[in-house]
């Protein structure tokens, strides 16, 4: 699969390498001379391929389907949209502005429910880490001081408007921006999102003028594009059931876990190694009840909302999906969350939406801290962290997650497969960590010996070894790192038959 590789970044195949992810057909892109014929026979435009379905939208006339069905190589045509008329435009109502307090302020509600503090006072804010947010527009991200930030620290690494098929995503609605604010911002004394520091990606699926089917193909060529690029999480703040055409309509049986456009993109975008976070939804006082796909998404976090004292929210989407899976796994906060608004100041705003991307910033911050551990270890630490994991329900699933306690076992399993003595903590040192170029080791050493220093990866692989003489006393050994990617390794230091480890993340 060479032509696959070529559509993927250095940072993509290193995510596949560390989860041990191989590169298959479906990294393959469209058949180029298919794609062509379908131009020739369709006379409209070919909008994008989806390598992942092996297929193309476009936009033709109804009068081509046969035509189009007759290819030798075309299995099925699908009509996913229609001209619609009567468009109904919402807005979100504005909030008044809220009383604050010191440091988080007043999103120390949604910070301290959860337990992510910890990671923050670690030094564990995102950094490094990847989050695409895929959503209906991101009007004032761009112009809004609470965001300047990201700009100035070169921290929005890219946008697209899928709707449109153009760049930039800042604009066509204010949902996305009040949903990257529960992540990204950080104003002491008012706000501080999940993962202030991450890297954020910003994906305009949504269209808010309408309702309709292609928009899950919107956000599954959204998904594609964000695993060609090496992106660690993806959050959606998005769910699908019914349509202003109703031929076009989700049944309940539909949310299997594997069934509609976006879930099968979904749970694809996870078997790459990408974390996907999904909003539940908000149908809990519908007649639809349930939650919405991706959510139903067999490996995807879905995500339901409570209120400050942890109760769940009347209109948070409940569970199982069809298949009888608990959903959502999780819950946070999302009724009365505080975020941002275009006034540049701080609100109350409800819904799913907000819940979701706090739990997607904070998965953010603590696999920066763990890097060595795959997605799929990363969910089920988190969910085993959830305060309802011994009895989970269809209301908040797992529970609301414990991101202290999340740390604490990553830990514990990284100190299971590294095991370091209290001892040898006081006498090996390890700096500056992180490192980019060299770095130093510092140990005391009672008399000469020689010693061996070894590089493993995540894997425990043995990558590179120099030797050196010890001297009796302090000893400080200056080596310069080889080309190494991104990412944490473990430095051994042998000394006779005592052997000390250190993690050194490499930036």
């Amino acid at each position: 699969y060479e032509t696959a590789r070529e559509y993927l970044i250095k940072k993509a195949i290193e995510r596949r390498k560390r989860s041990n992810i191989p590169i298959n057909i479906s990294d393959v892109p469209v058949y180029t001379e298919y794609t062509k014929a379908v131009a020739n026979i369709s006379e409209g435009k070919i909008c994008y391929p989806l390598k992942w379905e092996n297929a193309l939208v476009l936009n033709a006339a109804i009068d081509k389907i046969k035509q189009l069905s007759e290819l030798p190589f075309v299995a099925e045509v699908r009509i996913i949209g229609k001209p619609l008329l009567n468009i109904k435009i919402s807005t979100i109502p504005k909030n008044e502005g809220l009383p604050l307090l010191a440091d988080y302020g007043a999103s120390w509600s949604q910070i301290g429910m959860i337990g992510v503090q910890r990671l923050h006072l670690s030094g564990y804010t995102g950094k490094g880490m990847s989050v695409a947010v895929f959503d209906a527009g991101f009007t004032g991200v761009d112009t809004l001081p609470i965001f300047k930030a990201l700009w100035e620290q070169d921290r929005i690494k890219g946008e697209f408007d899928y709707v449109d098929g153009s760049s930039p995503a800042t604009h066509g609605s204010t949902h996305g921006t009040l949903v990257l604010s529960v992540m990204a911002t950080r104003r002491d004394g008012q706000i501080i999102g999940t993962a202030p520091d991450a890297d954020y990606y910003l994906y305009r699926t949504e269209d808010p003028l309408q309702e309709r089917l292609l928009e899950e193909y919107h956000w599954a060529r959204a998904a594609e594009h964000a695993d060609s690029l090496g992106i660690d999480i993806i959050n959606s703040s998005l769910g699908y059931t019914i349509f202003e055409d109703s031929t076009e309509n989700h049944t309940y049986a539909d949310l299997d876990g594997n069934s509609t456009p976006i879930t099968r993109a979904a749970n694809t975008a996870f078997a790459k190694g990408i974390l996907v976070i999904s909003s539940a939804g908000n149908s809990g006082q519908t007649p639809w009840y349930y939650i919405s796909a991706p959510a139903d998404g067999k490996d995807v976090l879905s995500v339901g909302a409570v209120n400050g004292s942890m109760q769940t929210a009347p209109f948070s989407s409940r569970g199982p999906n069809y298949s009888g899976q608990i959903k959502p796994e999780l819950c946070a906060q999302g009724w009365n969350t505080l975020v941002a608004n275009l006034e540049d100041t701080v609100q109350r705003s409800n819904g799913t939406s907000f819940s979701g991307p706090i739990i997607a910033g904070a998965c953010a911050s603590l696999w920066q801290a763990f890097p060595e551990f795959d997605n799929k270890t990363l969910k089920k630490v988190i969910e085993e962290s959830g305060h309802n994991y011994a009895r989970p329900d269809n209301e908040c699933g797992y529970g609301i997650p414990d991101f202290s306690a999340a740390f604490g076992q990553l830990q514990a399993m990284r100190d299971r497969y590294f095991p370091i003595s209290p001892e040898q903590l006081s006498s090996f040192a390890l700096y500056p960590n992180p490192a980019k170029d060299f770095f130093t080791l510092s140990f005391f050493s009672a008399d000469s010996f020689t010693v061996e220093v070894i590089i493993f990866d995540a894997q425990a692989s043995k990558l590179f070894d120099w030797q050196a003489v010890s001297k009796p006393g302090n000893n400080y050994i200056h080596l310069k790192l080889p080309l190494l990617s991104a990412g944490t390794y473990f430095i051994q230091l042998n000394k006779g038959f005592e052997k000390n480890t250190r993690a050194l993340i490499i930036y």
